[in-house]
């Protein structure tokens, strides 16, 4: 089955997806005028959502969504069937495609794990993951190259001295595993001067 107008926002094979409410103007926006859709179980919908993969199929396009009913994502492979580019759809398509999916006989994608990613952390905005992802980076190249600042750091978030650079690195890393919270954006601004 086709599916007409939908616009996507490419993401590379191993970048974070972005909602509809993230996408800005000058992101890899592109309106797709007809697209194949195959309805696929949940397991392969999550492992094309999360993971790098290569689909061993016969296909008219490299180009498709694959959805279920409840969630659909645009999948662009190369032309070797490497997974190249994903994006979400927006809501109003993702309704759309929810229920046209009912009525279609589900698929088998043949296709294998090339690395299992880790899985996405829902809830958090852009703006909120660039951060997290430049705290782990900072955090990572102080505790290598600069145990000292990470233990004075260390000092200032739990107002408590530490003389391991490694206990310190674990506990603050253990706080930023999950969520956005205020210790992050605190972390954030000291880091920031740094």
């Amino acid at each position: 089955m086709k599916i007409k107008n939908v616009l996507v926002n490419w993401s590379l094979y191993d970048e974070e997806l972005l909602e509809p409410y993230e996408w800005k103007e000058d992101d890899d926006l592109e309106l797709i005028d007809e697209i194949n859709l195959i309805r696929v179980d949940e397991l392969c919908l999550n492992d094309l959502f999360n993971n790098i993969v290569t689909i061993s199929m016969e296909r008219t396009s490299n180009e498709f969504i694959v959805a279920n009913e409840t969630y659909a994502i645009a999948i662009e492979l190369d032309h070797n069937g490497h997974l190249k580019y994903r994006s979400v759809l927006t809501y109003d398509k993702r309704n759309e495609i929810g229920e046209i999916v009912k009525t279609m006989p589900a698929h088998s994608l043949h296709y294998t794990v090339q690395d299992y990613c880790e899985n996405k952390e829902y809830g958090l905005t852009r703006a909120e993951r660039i951060k997290k992802q430049y705290l782990l980076q900072k955090i990572e190249l102080l505790y290598q190259y600069q145990p000292r600042k990470l233990l004075s750091i260390y000092t200032q978030l739990y107002l408590i001295e530490e003389s391991d650079p490694n206990r310190a690195y674990k506990r603050i890393l253990k706080q930023l595993k999950s969520g956005y919270l205020n210790f992050h954006e605190y972390l954030y601004k000291l880091l920031y001067l740094i």
